[in-house]
């Protein structure tokens, strides 16, 4: 009944002022494989260093994320005092960042295309990156007239996703 009740709910952005949450999201709730319905959240951790190798992410990620679902439930629970939920997981994220701060989405070669570095933004923009991918890889065409293609494009010769990996939730 809650996910029914939200279905019509758009992406939430919520500032904080936090120890353990620079930022977090919400979008609405989506049905997921399990068959069952999840709001999904995320935040951008407070006060981290981007990790500087891939054992330093190998480690966040395989580790549990539970130091940050207090606040991120904190945060959903300010939001929308009215909705009851079920139960609370966390599960760790990477979030690779671009020096545009665009996601690269773009053609880099004959039959090769990327979609890739969501600088923190990704989850919730997911259909609306993935629609230009498919626009490109379907019709070989940029398809949004409002968004300037040049702001995605893939600017490397081997990735190099910026400065490291920050972490989230």
């Amino acid at each position: 009944d809650e996910a029914a009740r939200l279905a019509g709910m758009p992406t939430v952005i919520y500032l904080l002022e936090d120890p353990v949450l620079d930022d977090t999201y919400f979008v609405p709730p989506v049905r997921y494989p399990d068959g069952r319905l999840y709001l999904k959240v995320g935040g951008s951790s407070a006060g981290v260093r981007p990790f500087q190798t891939a054992e330093e992410k190998r480690t966040w990620m395989s580790g549990p994320a539970d130091d940050h679902l207090a606040a991120l439930r904190s945060a959903v629970e300010t939001v929308l005092p009215s909705v009851s939920f079920r139960s609370w997981q966390a599960k760790p994220c990477l979030i690779s960042d671009t020096p545009s701060g665009f996601p690269y989405v773009d053609q880099i070669d004959d039959g090769f295309f990327v979609a890739l570095a969501g600088n923190g933004h990704a989850a919730k923009s997911a259909d609306a990156i993935g629609a230009l991918a498919a626009g490109l890889v379907t019709d070989g065409r940029w398809s949004d007239p409002d968004l300037d293609q040049g702001s995605f494009a893939a600017r490397f010769g081997r990735f190099d996703p910026g400065p490291g990996s920050r972490h989230g939730t």
